[in-house]
């Protein structure tokens, strides 16, 4: 079922995306860079200390976020995804097991009624076989049996409306379980099923509380208001740690001069242009709707 495909592949996804997450707080960003660069008259390279007209450099910068940036916002966001993706996976399970178990029955139904239909149809050809039979025989006459040809005709018609129904649903459940034709449906057992482990009263109980639609409707929810948390930490400061280590030279592999250096950074976004401000007001519109849509679940069971 592609739905079911999707929901395993959006857990998947959600699972590195909060992994992404947890390694943003614990380690470092590594940028390593390298350049060669040849200039059409020499120049005093800084480097080497002489005129050259080449001039090569390699950097390796770390940089790490101290307070702000919205990592935590970040990790909390992620966390709610994954559990609302996992959340959601359950449903669609639930869900592909039903519309398959629907497709299954409804096989073996449309069966019994194309031979319903059938057993129909050879009982008005017999019916009609003696309606003419007792014209033939003048004990009655030929506009007697016109009824009973009309109910012929219909037989013919439910028989091919049924066995019409029949190979669409067989078509339907090859196409559920992966086939690329029909598929038949094994018969039932007639032995009696087991009796329900729980009580109506309690399996509504668990319902409200467990039910799966229910349970990723409030993931969602959580997701939803996690994302506003992050969209509102972008007016926070932020405080990184910065180190760079570079080398320069006129050759490759530079090597004659190496400089090393620490910085500690703090940035404040005051103004983008309205875009922190549209981010807030579309996560926030999407945490009321995640809202609106649990209450309806709720509601629901």
């Amino acid at each position: 079922d592609p739905q079911s495909v999707a929901a395993r592949r959006e857990t998947d996804a959600a699972g590195w995306e909060r992994r992404a997450a947890r390694l943003a707080v614990l380690t470092p960003s590594l940028t390593a860079a390298s350049s060669y660069t040849h200039f059409s008259e020499p120049f005093f390279n800084f480097g080497t200390g002489h005129i050259s007209a080449n001039a090569t450099s390699a950097t390796l910068d770390a940089r790490y976020t101290l307070f702000g940036g919205g990592k935590v916002a970040a990790l909390r966001r992620s966390s709610a995804s994954l559990a609302s993706a996992e959340a959601n996976e359950a449903a669609t399970a639930f869900q592909t097991a039903l519309a398959t178990d629907a497709a299954y029955y409804a096989v073996l139904a449309d069966g019994e009624l194309s031979r319903v239909a059938a057993e129909r149809l050879r009982r008005a050809q017999e019916q009609f076989a003696v309606a003419r039979a007792r014209v033939l025989a003048g004990d009655a006459i030929a506009s007697d049996s016109l009824q009973l040809l009309l109910e012929v005709t219909r037989a013919r018609l439910d028989v091919l409306r049924r066995d019409s129904a029949l190979a669409v649903s067989r078509l339907a459940l090859g196409r559920a379980i992966g086939l690329t034709g029909p598929a038949d449906a094994a018969p039932v057992d007639s032995t009696a099923p087991p009796p329900v482990p729980l009580p109506l009263d309690e399996a509504v109980a668990e319902m409200r509380t467990q039910g799966p639609e229910l349970a990723a409707r409030r993931a969602a929810e959580r997701s939803a208001d996690a994302v506003l948390a992050a969209a509102r930490a972008r007016y926070l400061p932020e405080i990184a740690l910065g180190a760079t280590l570079g080398a320069y030279d006129s050759r490759l592999f530079p090597s004659s001069l190496t400089r090393s250096q620490l910085t500690v950074g703090v940035t404040w976004p005051l103004w983008n242009g309205g875009q922190r401000e549209a981010e807030v007001a579309r996560a926030s519109a999407d945490a009321d709707i995640a809202q609106a849509r649990r209450e309806d679940a709720e509601r629901a069971t």
